[in-house]
């Protein structure tokens, strides 16, 4: 009778002791399918927004390329902004750097005001456009155009030439 309460015992010790590591893999299984299930949905809905992305050499033609003699000054942080569109919340992001050609007109437009001043200027004009003023080369360089134009209406020394984005995404 003894033997039999101990082998009872041993029986179930064992038996639980296999109870308990069938539960951790099942709780492991389970996070890991969790986990890759997230991981998979967090993809296929991220494949699913438009993604529209132009290089420097999409959108620069001849008119605007680099001249030899251009300064240019690269604002260092890179511009993440909402986009004034009302139907889907769209997002820009955007590094951009001005040319200009003058010497004279190295110191103001490196001035940490004036950069302040330009940040601005960039700020309020593509808040305040849509992902459609980005859809084509002509588009961007509209935009393009109306920056310049508000930022050599600030500058005292000279005039900036030229707008450049190394790097737009719109989404």
């Amino acid at each position: 009778m003894a033997k039999d309460k101990k082998e009872k015992k041993e029986k179930v010790e064992k038996s639980g002791n296999g109870n308990v590591k069938l539960v951790i893999i099942i709780f492991i299984l389970f996070i890991l399918a969790a986990g890759l299930g997230a991981a998979g949905g967090y993809f296929f809905l991220s494949k699913n927004k438009a993604v529209n992305t132009m290089n420097t050499n999409n959108i620069l033609n001849n008119t605007n390329e680099v001249k030899a003699s251009e300064f240019t000054v690269a604002l260092k942080e890179e511009f993440l902004l909402n986009l004034a569109d009302v139907d889907a919340k769209r997002l820009i992001k955007a590094k951009i750097s001005i040319g200009y050609d003058s010497k004279k007109l190295t110191k103001e437009i490196s001035e940490e005001k004036t950069v302040d001043i330009m940040r601005d200027i960039i700020n309020t004009v593509l808040r305040s456009k849509k992902a459609e003023d980005f859809k084509s080369e002509k588009a961007v360089e509209t935009v393009k155009k109306e920056v310049l134009d508000r930022i050599n209406q600030v500058l005292t020394t000279g005039k900036a030439t030229n707008v450049y984005f190394p790097q737009i995404i719109i989404q």
